[in-house]
């Protein structure tokens, strides 16, 4: 938790993710699903720096991946489509 201080404040969310009564933060929205499938493999991106929790098996992955600069980069790493 740590590593996190500040984070969402340089990462804030999304306007449409504060809407009331559409889901959590995890859950698939249609306009987050309107601006991905737009994506290509040039599409420049940037991730949360240590946005997983230190000793899991997703935060040794996201380490690797999160050094992308584009989409095609990320998946190449071991980024995940889902």
């Amino acid at each position: 938790k740590e590593l996190q201080k500040g984070m969402k404040a340089k990462w804030p969310q999304p306007a449409y993710m504060a809407q009331p009564g559409r889901g959590g933060h995890t859950v698939y929205r249609d306009e987050t699903y309107e601006e991905i499938t737009r994506w290509t493999a040039t599409t420049k991106i940037s991730y949360r720096p240590h946005a997983k929790a230190p000793g899991t098996k997703s935060h040794v992955r996201y380490e690797t991946y999160s050094k992308a600069k584009t989409v095609g980069q990320a998946l190449e790493m071991g980024s995940w489509p889902a």
